[in-house]
């Protein structure tokens, strides 16, 4: 389904829908609170949870070089971006 299919289904169920997007900087101080914000608290936490401990460390250090372009000397300011979308239903 492209996107303009996508939003004219929507509009099909929801009438005044909004959209906000916002950039910020996500700080991280250490290697260990970048990999707790991903893993344990992140989008893949229930299958980390089922991660021996060779894959745990595999992916951690290959996470870590992911975000390594944004290290800094305070730790790592990742860039990021959220979305918050409202719609409201006809009654």
């Amino acid at each position: 389904v492209s996107e303009s299919e996508f939003d004219r289904k929507l509009e099909d169920f929801f009438n005044t829908i909004e959209e906000v997007r916002f950039q910020t900087q996500l700080p991280f101080a250490t290697d260990e609170a970048a990999l707790e914000a991903a893993f344990i608290g992140g989008p893949v936490a229930l299958a980390y949870d089922r991660f021996d401990h060779e894959t745990r460390a595999s992916a951690h250090a290959e996470y870590l070089a992911s975000i390594s372009p944004f290290r800094s000397p305070q730790g790592y300011e990742i860039p990021g971006e959220f979305v918050v979308c409202s719609g409201v239903r006809p009654a």
